[in-house]
């Protein structure tokens, strides 16, 4: 199970003391790649078919639910099936069944998703300059849009089908600690172009309990800043009482601007995100 799977959107008051996990944004190995349109997919999976989540299906690594009509309720979409070697998976069929994929499995694939949704988004001008990634999923920075990965069952990758779904969603209004997922239009371009044409609807702002709320509404917690906290390009992680420090002294510099701010750990910094998020609370 993924016990984070969608359940950790955004930083409440209680996590503001945390450090944010890493961007994931290596390469993907240039290991030979199987075509996935030679391997018969049982459930077939394919870019634009729909999905409707429950809690169950959130918390899950593969996926074996139906996909829905686009024209019916859903709220994910497929916005890429892409083709990976099958050594990722070496280990993901000798381990126990209960057990989660391993790690590294989990890395590439997330890894996977998250550069092709770079290059999905890019045509909408819609830029994830950094995503912050709890679990299995990436959020959009300063937003409730996010993408997660579902991989095949332990049976399909033995079969031969090594492959891995990347989807697209959207938190809804209400409990950050455990947020819901929006209702999608019936293609990813309409959801996209939605999502380009109305940017604070998106957006990530919480009210006094530290729920999602709608910006456009007063909410109580708003983002207003990304700071870069390195001194130099390059520079290596200076400790996580140095990388707090200055987070905390940026957040101070800019007064009334900045109530609560965050920061990343060795391992985000190492991963490119080198940044602390910085709220304002009205």
């Amino acid at each position: 199970m993924r016990s984070v799977c969608r359940q950790l959107g955004s930083v409440t008051a209680a996590l503001l003391s945390l450090t944010i996990a890493a961007t994931m944004s290596a390469a993907i190995p240039a290991a030979a790649q199987p075509d996935i349109r030679s391997t018969a997919l049982t459930p077939a999976v394919s870019a634009g078919q729909c999905w409707k989540a429950n809690l169950k299906a959130m918390d899950a690594w593969s996926w074996s639910w139906a996909a829905v009509p686009c024209t019916s309720t859903h709220n994910l979409i497929t916005f890429a099936v892409i083709p990976v070697p099958q050594v990722w998976g070496d280990a993901y069929v000798t381990q126990a069944s209960t057990a989660d994929p391993p790690a590294l499995m989990v890395t590439r694939m997330r890894n996977t998703c998250f550069s092709r949704l770079r290059s999905t988004l890019k045509p909408y001008s819609v830029k994830p300059s950094h995503l912050s990634i709890v679990g299995s999923v990436f959020w959009l920075d300063y937003s409730r849009v996010n993408g997660t990965f579902y991989s095949p069952t332990r049976a399909q990758w033995t079969a031969g089908q090594h492959w891995v779904r990347c989807d697209i969603g959207v938190d809804a209004f209400g409990a950050a600690a455990a947020p819901g997922l929006v209702n999608l239009p019936r293609t990813l371009s309409l959801l996209l172009n939605h999502i380009k044409a109305n940017p604070t609807f998106y957006a990530e702002c919480e009210d006094v309990d530290w729920n999602f709320a709608d910006c456009r509404r007063s909410p109580k917690h708003v983002v207003n800043r990304l700071f870069d906290l390195r001194l130099r390009s390059g520079e290596p992680y200076p400790g996580t009482s140095v990388v707090k420090a200055r987070a905390k002294k940026a957040c101070a510099a800019r007064g009334r601007q900045c109530d609560w701010f965050d920061w990343p750990s060795a391992l985000g910094w190492a991963r490119g995100y080198v940044a602390s998020r910085q709220w304002k609370s009205r």
